[in-house]
């Protein structure tokens, strides 16, 4: 007499169906390409792209090296990731702020969020500057700045009163300079008012300053 085939167990009851497996990798490789990115970041704009090798980053990052060049290829690359990382949503937040509107509303609106934005990235902001100064990148490492420049000069002529004739390579120095410097003044800022940007009624006393000044200077700047 032959036997009857086994019925399939049915999952215990309140029991989770497991993610497929290629799901659940997808996942964990941008888990660990978040976090490489995240720690990168952090070392980079502390200890500069030729003080930090592949394998002290792997350490911090609890992966091994070829981890790192599975993700990111070349040191040279994923240091080009973490410089780049943040454009596309800075982007996405000026060009919010500048559609139809007036150059100073668009400015106000646009520092209102972006300064509180850059707070939260101090290490990256802390890379860029770096990054401005040279220190010794190799060849290869690609600038944001085309896709910037591209942006300057398809958002201005969006604002109702924007000068025209802007050299935007000199406004995206300009601008960046004196956001990246107020960012990175910290220490200046503790010494001089006895607190930071941190403190909420000084961060918009800031705020407005800034907006004062860079509406004066696009302005001016046409």
């Amino acid at each position: 007499m032959t036997k009857a085939a086994p019925k399939p167990r049915r999952p215990a009851s309140g029991a989770r169906a497991r993610p497929a497996r290629g799901r659940r990798s997808r996942e964990e490789a941008a888990r660990t390409r978040a976090k490489i990115l995240d720690r990168a970041e952090r070392l980079f704009a502390r200890k500069g792209y030729r003080a930090l090798s592949t394998r002290e980053l792997a350490r911090a990052c609890g992966v091994h090296p070829y981890t790192i060049q599975h993700h990111f290829g070349a040191k040279a690359k994923l240091y080009e990731a973490v410089l780049c990382r943040w454009d596309d949503e800075i982007r996405a937040l000026s060009a919010r702020h500048a559609e139809g509107s007036g150059i100073t509303q668009t400015i106000a609106d646009t520092i209102d969020e972006l300064l509180d934005y850059l707070l939260l990235r101090s290490d990256w902001v802390l890379l860029n500057i770096r990054s401005s100064l040279g220190e010794g990148l190799p060849q290869g490492v690609a600038s944001a700045d085309p896709a910037w420049i591209r942006f300057i000069d398809e958002t201005l002529p969006r604002m109702t009163d924007a000068p025209r004739d802007v050299d935007s390579r000199l406004l995206l120095i300009t601008i960046e300079g004196i956001l990246h410097q107020h960012i990175a003044s910290q220490r200046r800022y503790r010494e001089l008012f006895g607190r930071d940007l941190a403190d909420a009624t000084l961060r918009q006393s800031v705020k407005r300053h800034l907006i004062a000044v860079l509406d004066a200077i696009v302005r001016a700047a046409g």
